[in-house]
């Protein structure tokens, strides 16, 4: 199961998902429950604590021999609590954020063998999630993949959304080369990559970049053939549009660096429980508010809080 990012905002999360490998059949169905929370270290100055539940849900609405229409879903609760202001208005953090989307993909697969796929979504992750459109974001996205040719293709995308000023573009462009070895799996491009290398029959290794600033490097091991270890470190952040707030004080996120270690497993057959428990360290982390997230510290305002402890736990219900 992927780690998910508390409030991760929708452009970063439609490049994540075109970035992450995609093995054996898409599932009929799936439904998932997570508990996510980030416990600061200190209670005086740059305290920063988060608590998270999120629901999730996909289904396949149509499905032909060459063609497959779904439907998926997700929303977040995040409380917060901090004793730190916003870095750049000075007011208060908000004590929540809520974050909803939901999307529409077809995918289709030609008599050549290329792979074409369209994706429309709505979604908002703010105090006041779909309040206006300055906190709303809509988005299309258009890839195409050609026929694999001796385990490797190419893969072509267009994203298109109402709130990719945070990348400070109306689109992206993007492209990427995609191997299948043996034991491996690269996909390396712009405007992400990801790599799965096979070390052992037993141990996997993982990385992946996904812009601005998120990457993931991780070990995973198979204990047996249901449970499995895994333990890596990331960059990654929140990101939360702020209603009734200029253009340029409205982004507020949350940057951090964070190791971690995950058990996780599954139970069933054709319908199967998934699950994972993880614990973790956050480091490195700012608060920030601005119009962009280029960088932390590029055109906004930045406030370094405290380390935090990490506890996770996902449940997921998976048929095909």
């Amino acid at each position: 199961m992927s780690v998910l990012t508390p409030g991760e905002s929708h452009a970063q999360l439609s490049l994540r998902s075109l970035g992450e490998p995609r093995m054996g059949p898409s599932p009929a169905y799936g439904f998932g429950l997570s508990f996510d929370s980030y416990l600061g270290t200190t209670h005086g100055s740059g305290l920063l604590s988060t608590n998270q539940t999120g629901l999730d849900g996909s289904a396949t609405l149509c499905r032909t021999e060459t063609a497959r229409l779904a439907f998926s879903t997700r929303a977040t609760h995040t409380s917060i609590a901090t004793d730190t202001n916003l870095p750049l208005s000075g007011t208060s953090v908000p004590e929540k954020a809520i974050g909803v989307d939901a999307g529409l993909s077809w995918n289709n697969r030609r008599s050549t063998g290329r792979m074409d796929s369209v994706r429309l979504q709505i979604g908002s992750s703010s105090d006041a999630p779909f309040s206006d459109d300055n906190v709303t974001d809509y988005s299309l996205t258009f890839t195409t993949m050609d026929s694999p040719m001796d385990g490797s293709s190419w893969l072509f995308l267009l994203l298109a959304g109402s709130q990719l000023g945070e990348l400070n573009r109306n689109a992206i462009p993007g492209f990427a080369y995609l191997k299948i070895g043996e034991k491996y799996q690269v996909l390396a491009g712009f405007p992400f990559s990801t790599v799965s290398w096979e070390a052992t029959p037993k141990l996997w290794l993982n990385a992946s970049y996904v812009p601005v600033t998120n990457f993931n490097v991780s070990a995973s091991y198979a204990a047996s053939e249901t449970v499995s270890f895994k333990m890596g470190i990331d960059r990654q952040y929140s990101s939360y549009l702020l209603a009734d707030t200029p253009a340029d004080e409205r982004r507020f996120a949350i940057y951090q660096t964070h190791a971690y270690v995950a058990l996780s497993g599954c139970m069933g057959g054709s319908s199967r429980w998934e699950w994972e428990v993880s614990a973790g360290y956050a480091f490195d982390r700012q608060l920030y508010q601005g119009r962009g997230l280029n960088a932390p510290d590029s055109d906004g305002g930045t406030e370094d809080v405290a380390d935090a402890v990490n506890l996770s736990l996902k449940l997921r219900l998976v048929g095909r």
